[in-house]
């Protein structure tokens, strides 16, 4: 399996101890690393999965005696083969980047994922000590990603996560059922081939719950042409405007087109000519109104734009089959 690093290495800061160089053609198991036994214990496995994609996972252990302390790990460094995306999710405690590659500090822990896009890595991780950490990771390039879900939804992934231009690394909220398939992504009761084939569901599940998530997968909408853009921002219009409606002529030298452009540009968008939908919708709002408030009809007819109450009331009629007042006294005698 090809590795979604080109070299890794951990140096310790235990004395005596030699900088170990993660084995990139193959698989490490639980392997210890070192930590004082005063502190705790702790380990890393890794899995090479299909078209140079890497899961990396460290448990770590801590005594009572670490209780409320911060320990530091030691120092990290890596290169990947070009850009790459690498998510670092935790279960348990805390931890503390104090990253080099670009320069930030930055905390993640349950509900708080960590994302990098970058071409290397290098950074001092610290973990507080007050409770048992697990990391996981999750490493990709750029190039791989694109061919898994295509260019256009992997580029619309590092872009909801704030991750371009490269380098970047963000924290980000993300809902447990996203990372959950992270956190089990590499599974102990299972051997063999099937157990690399399940580690490989388990990314790829993840991949499709975080763009899910992001909604990465769904295309972004064709831009709306300029009559579109013109009747959604006169239909904004219409529905706040009180009182005398202006002229289709009026309403047309506002978007500079034609009357007629205008009111077949509203019709096609929103299935009625211009002053037949505010009309119908003027009348709805004013059915509403009587039901719900004591307002004279003088007044309402005048607000929604009749000069004579009678004509408010003849629409009325023709709209809904009986007149206003007939509604008012109905209002009125229930409970």
């Amino acid at each position: 399996m090809r590795s979604a690093y080109e070299f890794l290495k951990f140096n310790w800061l235990l004395e005596d101890e030699e900088a170990t160089f993660l084995p990139l053609d193959g698989d490490v198991e639980r392997h210890p690393y070192p930590m004082s036994p005063e502190t705790g214990e702790a380990s890393f496995t890794k899995i090479e999965l299909a078209m140079g994609m890497t899961l990396f996972r460290t448990t770590r252990r801590f005594t009572p005696a670490s209780l409320g302390q911060l320990i530091h790990i030691g120092h990290v460094e890596g290169s990947f083969p070009g850009e790459s995306l690498m998510i670092q999710t935790v279960t348990g405690g805390q931890v503390i980047h104090h990253e080099k590659y670009p320069a930030a500090e930055l905390i993640f822990r349950p509900g708080i994922d960590l994302f990098r896009l970058a071409d290397r890595l290098e950074v001092d991780p610290v973990v507080d000590g007050s409770t048992d950490v697990i990391m996981t990771a999750l490493t990709i390039s750029r190039t791989v990603l694109g061919h898994l879900v295509g260019h256009d939804i992997a580029e619309r992934t590092l872009e909801a996560l704030d991750l371009t231009p490269a380098p970047r690394i963000r924290v980000r909220a993300m809902p447990h059922h996203v990372s959950a398939h992270l956190h089990n992504a590499i599974p102990h009761d299972v051997a063999g081939a099937s157990r690399r084939l399940l580690c490989q569901a388990r990314a790829l599940e993840y991949l499709t719950a975080l763009m899910e998530h992001l909604g990465a997968n769904v295309a972004a909408p064709p831009p709306l042409s300029s009559s579109r853009r013109q009747a959604q921002t006169l239909y904004q219009q219409l529905i706040t405007l009180q009182g005398k409606l202006p002229t289709l002529e009026e309403l047309a030298m506002q978007f500079n087109v034609s009357a007629r452009s205008l009111n077949n540009a509203f019709k096609a968008e929103y299935g009625q000519p211009i002053h037949t939908f505010i009309a119908e919708h003027r009348l709805a709002e004013a059915h509403t109104a009587i039901e719900s408030s004591d307002i004279p009809l003088k007044t309402l007819a005048q607000r929604l734009g009749y000069i004579h109450t009678n004509h408010f009331l003849a629409a009325f009629r023709r709209k809904f089959g009986y007149p206003p007042g007939s509604l008012r006294k109905r209002h009125t005698r229930e409970p």
